[in-house]
């Protein structure tokens, strides 16, 4: 037993001193400073990190109703759009940050010997990058924050009356005769368009009409009440019509 365990230890440093321990030399120099590229060299770069910022908008449209002016003199209220105007407003902010490869941080190992590199494992903790571009993401540019013409009708023609009106005057008609000229006095009708003023009090006249027409539905007519869906209808739809009107005077936003 004594015996071969001292042959064994002989053998063991034998062979450990036939076998000199593994040794290699390397550099490191930026690649822009590096003509030829050697076999069995590692190029890697540097990261550096990219900050997104995402940045949500809101864009408020402002526009005033036509019968803006006389809002106080028929509905006697001083609410409402009183100029046409545009407003920005950040509603949300997203900050997030990503990795990508440094331009300016390109490297190259040159080794001479048995040279064995740990290149996946910084890979992965992300102190040196891959050199494949797909690996990364590209930020999107279409960003554009111009004022935008409105398109469409902004207040559609609500109104049930006519913006024309019917007016008489009296005219002459002149008759000539052998000793005279007579003037005779007729009637005429012509049409003439309402002021503005005559159409906001039409407006105004019907908001208080619809008003009164979905009371008497709520109240019931004649002591007849709709059902179920017939009223829920019958009050949306008046509803509608008296919003429609009341923003010929408030505006819209």
């Amino acid at each position: 037993m004594k015996l071969t365990l001292y042959i064994t230890g002989i053998a063991f440093m034998f062979f450990t001193a036939c076998n000199p321990p593994v040794t290699f030399m390397s550099t490191v120099k930026p690649l822009g400073n590096t003509n030829i590229i050697k076999q069995g060299s590692v190029i890697y770069a540097l990261p550096k990190t990219i900050l997104k910022i995402d940045v949500e908008a809101r864009k408020t449209i402002y526009r005033k109703g036509p019968y803006q002016a006389y809002t106080e003199k028929y509905l006697d209220s001083k609410e409402g759009v009183t100029e046409d105007k545009e407003e920005w407003s950040i509603s949300n902010i997203e900050i997030n940050s990503y990795e990508e490869i440094d331009p300016e941080h390109y490297y190259v190992i040159e080794a001479r010997g048995d040279f064995r590199s740990n290149v996946l494992e910084l890979t992965r903790e992300g102190l040196i990058l891959s050199l494949d571009p797909g690996y990364y993401r590209s930020l999107p540019t279409d960003l554009n924050l111009a004022p935008q013409k409105y398109e469409g009708v902004v207040f559609p023609n609500v109104t049930m009356k006519k913006f024309e009106k019917e007016i008489r005057d009296t005219a002459y008609r002149i008759i000539e005769t052998d000793t005279a000229m007579i003037r005779i006095p007729y009637l005429r009708t012509k049409t003439i368009m309402k002021t503005m003023d005559e159409k906001a009090k039409d407006a105004a006249n019907f908001i208080r009409l619809t008003r009164r027409r979905k009371v008497m539905v709520l109240r019931g007519k004649n002591g007849v009440f709709p059902e179920g869906i017939a009223m829920e209808t019958a009050v949306r739809e008046l509803t509608g019509m008296e919003e429609e009107y009341l923003d010929l005077f408030f505006g819209k936003v």
